[in-house]
C-alpha cells in the first residue's frame, strides 16, 4: 500500500487494507461470501456480496434452489474479488485516506466497490 490510510468494511469490522493477505471466494459453505485473510486475524473475515442464497431456510436444505440462486447471482458478483484488489490500489493513492465498502445498485441488483474519502474534500 502507498502512504494513504485505507480501510475496508467487512460484515463484522473495519480492517486496514495493508493487513489484507488474501482475497478469495468461500470454497466451503456459503459461496455468496467473499473472504479476506488479514494479518492479526485468526479466521477469515467475510463480506456478504449476495443475499442469503435460496435453499437455506428453516426446513430441509434445497440443493436445487441453492444452485439456481448461485447461478443467477454469478453475473452480478463476478470479478468482485479482483475489483476489491484494484480498489485497494486506487484508494491508496487518495490523499487523506479512504474507506472501501460494497454498494448495491438498486436499479440492476449489481454490486460494486465504493471508495469514500476519510476526510471531507
Amino acid at each position: 500500500m502507498a502512504c494513504s490510510d485505507v480501510w475496508i468494511r467487512t460484515d463484522s469490522k473495519l480492517i486496514r487494507a495493508d493487513t489484507v493477505q488474501a482475497v478469495a471466494w468461500n470454497e466451503f459453505g456459503a459461496p455468496e461470501f467473499l473472504q479476506l485473510r488479514a494479518s492479526g486475524e485468526t479466521d477469515p473475515l467475510c463480506i456478504q456480496v449476495e443475499p442469503k442464497a435460496a435453499g437455506r431456510g428453516d426446513g430441509p436444505f434445497d440443493f436445487g434452489a441453492h444452485e439456481q440462486a448461485l447461478h443467477d447471482a454469478a453475473p452480478r458478483i463476478a470479478g468482485l474479488d479482483g475489483e476489491l484488489v484494484r480498489s485497494m490500489a486506487a484508494a491508496s493513492q487518495r490523499p487523506g485516506g479512504a474507506l472501501i465498502r460494497l454498494q448495491r445498485q438498486d436499479h440492476d441488483s449489481r454490486v460494486r466497490w465504493l471508495i469514500e474519502p476519510l476526510t471531507a474534500e
